[in-house]
């Protein structure tokens, strides 16, 4: 029997909407995929080789490791039906896109990126959610670096996560344009049912109504309680708990507590937004180039004054 393969792959990026896209899709009838959204196969190697960090072994635990388990996910797909994985980390891992191309020759590729300053601090938020992440958002910049070698985890690599163009332009060049669809965040927020058709014919697919776009998945801010934040999110306790309650159930139930834990979401200083807006200019306009599309990104007032400001210093 032969083995049923993805037929398309969500690369990420992460905190640009891959959750509440995982949670639409699943409504297609003729789309099939797994319960475990993360998977993480394709890059699983690079990941494990930076397991330090609060939580980090226990998230690594969980990962999709040998291609026998990775093809089990798929093998109850039914006849017919588009199948697909979606992870996050493929996008900036280098070897991802290759070590797809290798196993699944020619798939479909969605790439879902964001404002790259909103982006990288809602991955902060995320961390901070888990209580996995105790500095300031400004802190924990400065200590990127310093934790980046000492083999600290992806997730807290923030600002080098929002370099979009070199990753985006390797997916292109393995996989080809035609291959290629970018879904920009905002708008997927503000029309989700007119991106998801976008998507729909993307992948030869009919249309059909989704019903509770207007959810929000994987909200983020500052946990009420850090014991029970980290307990559920990232801690031995939640990986025996993983081990136990099957999987549908946990989600729900770890998602039923954490929405319960939620507090104060704070908001992103404006000189900080600025100055790494200013940081990924030149990013974002090689990357509007490529796609030959406008972002938005460095339309706001905010950015534009704040550039101007900033270059009658010099």
């Amino acid at each position: 029997m032969q083995n049923k393969l993805p037929d398309f792959v969500c690369v990420g990026s992460s905190k640009c909407g891959t959750t509440s896209l995982f949670e639409y899709l699943k409504k297609h009838p003729k789309i099939y995929l797994p319960d475990q959204k993360e998977l993480h196969y394709f890059s699983h190697q690079t990941l494990m080789l930076r397991k330090n960090g609060p939580g980090t072994k226990f998230v690594l635990a969980d990962i999709i490791k040998s291609e026998s388990k990775y093809l089990e996910l798929f093998s109850s797909a039914p006849v017919g039906s588009i199948i697909g994985d979606i992870s996050p980390s493929y996008l900036s891992c280098p070897q991802a896109a290759n070590n797809i191309k290798k196993l699944l020759k020619n798939p479909k590729i969605i790439i879902m990126l964001r404002n790259p300053a909103e982006k990288v601090f809602s991955q902060y938020l995320h961390l901070v959610r888990a209580a996995r992440e105790n500095l300031s958002f400004e802190e924990a910049l400065a200590k990127e670096e310093e934790r980046k070698a000492k083999g600290w985890g992806d997730m807290w690599l923030y600002r080098s996560s929002g370099l979009y163009f070199e990753d985006v332009k390797r997916y292109m060049n393995i996989f080809g344009p035609e291959n290629i669809h970018v879904v920009l965040s905002e708008k997927f927020k503000k029309y989700p049912e007119e991106e998801l058709n976008r998507i729909f014919g993307f992948l030869e697919l009919p249309q059909v109504i989704i019903s509770n776009v207007a959810e929000e998945f994987n909200r983020s801010a500052v946990p009420k309680n850090k014991v029970v934040a980290r307990i559920i999110d990232a801690s031995f306790i939640s990986y025996l708990a993983k081990k136990i309650i099957p999987r549908k159930l946990g989600v729900k139930l770890k998602q039923w507590i954490q929405d319960r834990n939620l507090g104060e979401k704070p908001k992103l200083n404006l000189e900080t937004k600025l100055d790494l807006l200013e940081y990924y200019s030149d990013d974002i306009s090689k990357l509007e180039n490529l796609l030959n599309i406008k972002t938005g990104w460095l339309a706001s007032e905010d950015y534009k004054n704040g550039h101007l400001h900033n270059s009658s210093q010099l």
